[in-house]
């Protein structure tokens, strides 16, 4: 499944957009792990952007960063989002709101609360109605994402934004479910040909070997501990502008084998 690239967008914890991730992957700035600045939000209103949890709004801002260097605007792509863990935020207030004495439980929250609402906020944010899927396979969920929006852009011939992201959880999930920090990316993905920030070919397979791994400890250890940040070798290789092969984990027993051509 071949695909070019058209954008790229990240907002994390030390890395604050693709311009500035591009110095810190080629290493001429060092990574730091320092708070992430405050996310764009597109065209939501006060009110909505109020209410939109942190997940969507690191969506969002990724998502607006790699159209933006794209030739397409967001109503024109259809659009993939994975994972995790989805809003662990949510999930805490949510549970402790059902345990208090009465019951509580705010419709806020219950409607943010659906593993798609990071898909609805993007609709409501930049006006998109193309067709959207949101997908989660636990530490394989970028992967899987990835897989999922590569089939879309090949089968239906559809450039296609795909957007990954995981968020860190709260002091109640940090024992079972620790992330290194929040981290969001997005890729533009069109039909096979001179992408201008390179192409991809991915083959699906049983997985084999390790994922590819960071030459940079720091980069390494915030890979390995955010399923989003499995991006990073991707990425990476689009930085340097070099070619490369890099496997992912796709969820069970398969993977994804990336053929990077810059």
């Amino acid at each position: 499944m071949r695909a070019a690239i058209y954008g790229v967008g990240i907002l994390a914890e030390g890395l604050t957009d693709w311009d500035h991730a591009r110095r810190v992957l080629t290493g001429q700035v060092a990574y730091a792990a320092q708070p992430a600045r405050a996310a764009h939000t597109g065209n939501l209103s006060g009110n909505e952007a109020r209410r939109c949890p942190v997940p969507a709004r690191y969506a969002i801002d990724a998502g607006l960063q790699a159209l933006a260097m794209s030739p397409y605007a967001p109503g024109a792509v259809a659009s993939v989002f994975s994972s995790a863990s989805g809003d662990l935020d949510i999930a805490d207030r949510n549970c402790r709101g059902l345990a208090a004495t009465p019951p509580v439980l705010s419709p806020t929250l219950f409607h943010n609360s659906v593993h798609n609402a990071v898909a609805g906020y993007w609709g409501i944010a930049t006006g998109a109605q193309t067709g959207s899927v949101s997908l989660s396979a636990f530490d394989d969920s970028f992967g899987a994402g990835l897989l999922e929006a590569l089939t879309r852009v090949v089968a239906g011939g559809e450039p296609t934004l795909y957007v990954a992201y995981d968020v860190r959880p709260p002091p109640a999930f940090a024992s079972v479910r620790a992330l290194a920090a929040s981290f969001a990316v997005a890729l533009v993905l069109g039909p096979a040909g001179a992408g201008p920030v390179g192409t991809i070919e991915g083959t699906w397979q049983p997985a084999s070997g390790p994922e590819t791994a960071m030459d940079d400890p720091a980069l390494d250890y915030l890979r390995r501990h955010n399923p989003a940040a499995r991006s990073l070798p991707l990425l990476a290789a689009l930085a340097r502008g070099t070619n490369a092969r890099i496997g992912l984990r796709c969820g069970g027993e398969t993977g994804l084998l990336l053929e990077v051509a810059v």
